[in-house]
């Protein structure tokens, strides 16, 4: 995530872009933070730092909680000899 064209991030705005990427709350997809970005939380950047870990940690404790996609192909299952 880059900061907006026109000015840098405010440190307030730079945290909440931060936590809110992590579990893909806003329109853009999941990244990895940048350190730009980071820097710009200044002096709440450890926290912003574990608040994402814990939320990248959750996110990815979830997707293997609800198993496979639902979108995504069923295997075959082996056909059952009827006689």
């Amino acid at each position: 995530m880059t900061s907006p064209p026109t000015r840098r991030w405010s440190s307030e705005d730079a945290a909440l872009a931060a936590v809110s990427s992590a579990p893909g709350a806003l329109a853009t997809p999941r990244a990895l933070l940048t350190d730009a970005l980071l820097s710009a939380t200044e002096s709440v950047r450890r926290l912003v730092e574990l608040t994402v870990e814990e939320m990248d940690r959750m996110v990815t404790r979830a997707r293997s909680l609800r198993g496979p996609s639902r979108t995504a192909p069923r295997p075959a299952e082996p056909a059952v000899d009827a006689g």
